[in-house]
């Protein structure tokens, strides 16, 4: 298995998510039979295994799964740069490479947690489109 693991289902769309694995987990795994119509792309992968990523049947590394999966062209595979995760602060510092590095999901999708949001009883939402110079991976929107 994976941090992301698809099993038996295909058409699945991950687009602007950071996925972080555990030491020795693979970040995606996705099996033989659910490798039909998916999209990954503009994602940012981090830790886990020295083989991140399992495509089918078989175990890649970040450039290998690209090439093998024909997914994640404008994804990223670095430190996401939390500002602190074991405090469950998950937005980004303002060093993080995956500021900027989204893509425009359209108007549906154009809200994201503004870094001030207390789940679940205090959540506070900022426009994508307006808060910052353009669009972000992961939940949280940089202003």
């Amino acid at each position: 298995g994976g941090e992301l693991s698809l099993y038996g289902a295909d058409y699945v769309t991950a687009e602007n998510n950071v996925f972080v694995a555990a030491a020795g987990v693979r970040v995606l795994a996705v099996d033989s039979g659910s490798t039909v119509g998916n999209v990954f792309n503009y994602n940012d992968y981090f830790g886990g295994s020295t083989t991140q990523f399992t495509w089918g049947s078989t175990s890649h590394d970040f450039a290998g799964y690209r090439t093998v999966a024909g997914q994640d062209a404008n994804s990223i595979n670095v430190d996401p740069q939390f500002v602190n995760a074991s405090a469950s602060q998950f937005w980004l510092q303002r060093s993080s490479p995956a500021i900027g590095t989204g893509v425009n999901l359209g108007t549906n999708y154009q809200m994201e947690l503004d870094a001030a949001s207390s789940w679940p009883n205090s959540v506070a939402l900022d426009n994508e489109n307006t808060s910052g110079k353009s669009w972000d991976v992961g939940a949280y929107c940089d202003k």
